[in-house]
């Protein structure tokens, strides 16, 4: 993906505050892509369940065609 993207373009990523999204190898993998930017939600952000739901629902709609009606 980052040889798709343009070097004049970054790319933000939300994640929760996990410790599995910060471990030694993944900041290693960050400092070597530098287009990618890791955003961190607070530790207490219950909203972010709330999107990543709407999400999944978009991808089984959208991507999956679930719960579309074919004409």
């Amino acid at each position: 993906m980052n040889r798709a993207v343009s070097d004049e373009v970054d790319l933000h990523v939300i994640l929760d505050n996990s410790g599995a999204h910060k471990t030694a190898e993944e900041m290693k993998w960050l400092k070597a892509h530098p287009l990618f930017i890791f955003h961190f939600t607070p530790t207490s952000a219950s909203w972010l369940h709330a999107v990543e739901s709407w999400f999944g629902r978009l991808e089984r709609r959208a991507i999956r065609r679930e719960g579309v009606h074919k004409r």
